[in-house]
């Protein structure tokens, strides 16, 4: 069996940490926050990020806390997309 692209790969893994996450924002806020700190978008990584986000946030809240969670620039701009695309 021929092995996978680099694309292939990243593609699988993004479907996977979609999974995971669940939300898209969650995974829009993720990858932004992987380019941002330089962090490697793996499966372990998202699942911290996941429970960093669980422990702030109450499930059926209308708002979003995302103190202290690492998030720069383009995690910022990532949440003004998918706020303003909702």
């Amino acid at each position: 069996m021929p092995s996978m692209t680099p694309a292939q790969k990243r593609d699988e893994l993004q479907l996977k940490l979609r999974d995971l996450l669940e939300d898209p924002l969650y995974l829009e806020l993720f990858n932004a926050r992987c380019h941002d700190t330089g962090e490697h978008a793996s499966i372990e990584n998202a699942k911290r990020f996941k429970e960093q986000l669980l422990k702030r946030n109450v499930k059926n809240s209308t708002s979003l806390n995302l103190t202290s969670m690492g998030l720069g620039i383009n995690s910022m701009i990532a949440l003004s997309n998918a706020v303003h695309m909702r």
